[in-house]
């Protein structure tokens, strides 16, 4: 048998053809490479609120979640998971409650039917849920909540006719339609139906129509200059005031006299 002897330039391109095999089957085991390594997480059961279910909806930056949990009885209530612990966030006076927004301070909202069946949006804090109420029909929905504990999401008009987008501030249910800047080029033309998130600096994202029914799309709200009035004044208060202007500048021009070398001014009697 004879033997050959490969040549060195031959020999070099097997190894590189070795080499370049090898490392195509780790690529290939490997999975897809990228800018940055994939996390790895751990998972916790969050349970539930005695039920069989439960369903997470929102998270905050510690890490706290809310959302819905079924209890024994069969029931859904809104919860609060922190710590390790869900805690049951109750109703409104029904048997039904969701927890979707949550903010840094725990703060949640959602919504949960009352009594009568209506749903409510809520705000739940320090241990209370409040109802936030409605813009004149019967349901309401809390989706968004920012660190300051406003809150945005949509309710149903006087006889239910449709629903509005609104911003909860203060203790009060607004109608973010008759928010927008008169002066903005939208305002008119466009009815936000629903808001589903505000941030921490007022800013809140939305969804609604075009009047003509031409389209529907996503907006985005962000607050205009605060105290700034666009009104003209009338032509009689600009007199009154050029008027002012112009004897205040005289009054000023009498009681002065030119400075003086030593440096001081000298008032007429």
């Amino acid at each position: 048998m004879k033997l050959y002897s490969i040549p060195s330039i031959t020999r070099g391109r097997v190894q590189q053809f070795a080499v370049s095999g090898v490392l195509s089957i780790a690529f290939a085991l490997a999975g897809p490479v990228s800018g940055h390594a994939a996390p790895i997480y751990t998972v916790i059961d969050l349970g539930t609120l005695g039920g069989t279910n439960s369903y997470g909806y929102g998270i905050n930056a510690s890490g706290q979640v809310t959302g819905g949990g079924n209890k024994a009885n069969g029931s859904t209530h809104a919860f609060l998971a922190s710590g390790g612990t869900m805690t049951d966030l109750g109703t409104l006076g029904g048997t039904y409650s969701q927890g979707l927004g949550i903010n840094t301070s725990g703060q949640v909202t959602g919504l949960s039917n009352e009594a009568d069946g209506s749903n409510h949006a809520f705000l739940y804090s320090s241990g209370t849920m409040t109802d936030l109420g409605t813009l004149g029909g019967t349901s309401s929905k809390g989706l968004g909540i920012n660190a300051s504990g406003q809150i945005t999401g949509f309710a149903y008009t006087t006889g239910d006719a449709s629903t509005h987008a609104f911003l909860e501030t203060g203790g009060t249910m607004l109608d973010l339609n008759t928010l927008l800047s008169h002066t903005d080029p939208l305002t008119g033309l466009i009815t936000l139906t629903d808001a589903t998130g505000i941030n921490d600096s007022g800013q809140i994202v939305a969804n609604g129509c075009y009047n003509d029914g031409s389209k529907c799309h996503a907006f985005l709200l962000t607050t205009a200059s605060p105290n700034v009035s666009t009104d003209v004044p009338e032509p009689a208060s600009l007199t009154l005031l050029a008027t002012s202007l112009a004897s205040s500048a005289a009054l000023g021009r009498r009681r002065r006299q030119p400075v003086a070398e030593t440096g001081e001014v000298t008032q007429k009697n």
